[in-house]
């Protein structure tokens, strides 16, 4: 398993998974766009975990509270890898 920053090309994975671990949040694939897109220019960052060349699971991060700390979120997995003791879901 990889841990990336998240790229243009895993937008559509990355929206997957959200609106898997999330369906009462995620009404259509753009309002998750939106909020992805809202995080990174927000100064925050979004990693992505890569498995077999597919996105698997996300967090995304934004500063809070000045400098002294930062809110995670989205923090998501697909649910065929929730509690894998390894990369590989059983």
């Amino acid at each position: 398993m990889a841990i990336q920053t998240l790229k243009v090309e895993n937008y559509e994975e990355v929206a997957e998974i959200l609106c898997e671990a999330f369906p009462w949040w995620c009404k259509t694939k753009d309002d998750v766009y939106g909020n992805i897109n809202d995080i990174v220019e927000g100064n925050g960052f979004v990693l992505v975990a890569i498995e077999d060349n597919r996105a698997v699971g996300v967090i995304g991060a934004t500063p809070q509270y000045g400098i002294t700390g930062w809110e995670l979120h989205p923090f998501a997995v697909l649910k065929k890898y929730r509690g894998a003791a390894s990369a590989h879901p059983s």
